[in-house]
């Protein structure tokens, strides 16, 4: 069968392709009209109406008809109240990290393009991976969950990864009704392209199942320079872009999921400042820009890598031009250390504190949890308290600090409760552990030397 042949046995979708906008007569490289039913858009006015006056005369329309058949559809304006009904379906796709939410405001928007940009290995795919699981989940600003589209174009999609950042998604969002019985990966579509032409035929496929287009809710693009930075013929490359996206985001709006994409960084020869790569068109399309910065990477003590990065609204239709920290490790995100969490035990100290508790479980010298750690406290048998900086809300351990200071008790915070929780001997996340005190044990020249190296943090 022959690509014309095949186009013409799928005018149906073709037609509900070309109902999205009459820009996009000529996106396939063909005349799409060619193959639709002149007869069968003479009796359905609705559709007749989608398209322009120049182009319905360009295909032999007479003015009489175009005008008829325009009339009897409805072309009547939008009032506010029903515009404001219609938009209040959108949305936003939460990050869950607290610090994240507060400077978006609930997460990247529905409905519309977001891009996020930034030097390789600085998180982008992460955070996408991290999406595609989140907006699984409903919450206050995403009432249905839904699936994720994820297209790869610079290189393989990780497995390994997302199967690592799925399980901490599932441990961390565990007594939420709608995740027992979740099957994360089963609800991200995964596909990989690096052509134009393949990228292309993602439109068709989209809108010609409509199981996958009305269960979405969002579609990551990772990256957008991946398709089209190797187009040398710039006009080409930006008619391209604008097509495609304008597309993409009808599509968005109509059926009420987010686009977000990442992007490279390029140089500016004159200024050599460096900024988002595809140049001004493409950056006319973006509702949402969002920049990722490095600041710092570290160990903490079980050897796993932290990366602090830090996030800048650069534009935004509803959103002020700020920034805020977060950090990245193999398995999620989240929101850099609360300044609240104070004195906080650098890598290499952290190491000893958990050496030790680990032998205090051993000795039958530790207490776990904030309450337990409080009784010790209040009778005298605390050597030092542990808090973690990532426990949520902080303010639920606030209280510990101003007791060990009333009972004259070394207290230092380190940064993970899950760390924590291991080096108390149990699976699950704890927050706040007291080392006790035992006549005669063997731990004492330990627990002495933690607490000096604690005072020193104060100082």
């Amino acid at each position: 069968m022959s690509y014309k042949e095949d186009l013409n046995d799928r005018n149906k979708d073709i037609l509900e392709v070309k109902k999205i906008d009459d820009e996009t007569r000529d996106f396939l490289g063909v005349s799409i009209l060619k193959f639709l039913d002149k007869k069968n858009l003479l009796n359905n006015p609705a559709k007749l109406a989608l398209f322009s006056y120049s182009h319905l005369l360009h295909w032999k329309f007479s003015p009489d008809t175009i005008s008829k058949c325009k009339t009897s559809s409805n072309l009547n304006f939008e009032t506010a109240q029903n515009y404001f009904k219609h938009t209040e379906k959108f949305k936003q796709i939460p990050f869950h990290v607290r610090s994240l939410d507060n400077l978006t405001e609930g997460g990247i928007d529905v409905g519309s393009i977001t891009e996020i940009f930034g030097e390789a290995g600085s998180g982008k795919s992460q955070i996408c991976f991290q999406l595609a699981l989140n907006c699984q989940l409903s919450s206050e600003v995403m009432a249905s969950p839904g699936k994720a589209l994820y297209i790869s174009t610079d290189k393989r999609i990780s497995t390994e990864r997302i199967n690592q950042m799925s399980r901490a998604f599932k441990e961390r969002f565990k007594n939420h009704p709608s995740v027992q019985d979740l099957k994360c990966l089963d609800n991200i579509y995964v596909e990989e392209y690096n052509t134009v032409e393949d990228f292309r035929r993602t439109i068709l496929k989209l809108q010609r199942n409509h199981e996958i287009l009305s269960n979405l809710k969002v579609l990551i693009i990772d990256s957008i320079a991946g398709i089209f930075r190797h187009e040398n013929n710039y006009i080409k490359r930006s008619k391209d872009i604008r097509e495609t996206f304008q597309l993409f985001e009808r599509f968005a709006v109509k059926y009420n999921f987010a686009i977000l994409v990442t992007n490279h960084l390029t140089s500016i020869p004159e200024t050599q400042k460096q900024t988002a790569s595809l140049g001004s068109t493409w950056d006319s399309l973006v509702s949402t820009k969002i920049k990722i910065e490095k600041l710092l990477n570290f160990e903490d003590s079980e050897n796993e890598s932290h990366q602090v990065r830090l996030m800048s609204i650069v534009y935004s239709p509803r959103l002020p031009c700020s920034k805020a920290k977060f950090s990245i490790n193999s398995s999620s995100l989240a929101d850099e250390v609360n300044p609240k969490a104070y004195p906080l035990a650098d890598a290499t100290l952290t190491t000893k504190i958990m050496t030790l508790i680990q032998q205090a479980v051993n000795y039958k010298q530790l207490r776990r949890g904030a309450n337990e750690a409080t009784k010790t406290l209040n009778r005298g048998l605390s050597e030092f308290i542990v808090m973690a900086a990532d426990a949520e809300p902080l303010e639920i351990l606030l209280h510990l600090p101003l007791l060990c200071e009333d009972k004259n008790v070394p207290y230092v915070f380190v940064r993970s409760k899950q760390a924590l929780g291991r080096a108390c001997g149990v699976s699950r996340p704890i927050i706040a552990c007291s080392v006790t005190s035992n006549e005669g044990s063997q731990l004492k020249p330990q627990i002495t030397t933690i607490q000096q190296e604690i005072e020193k943090l104060l100082v």
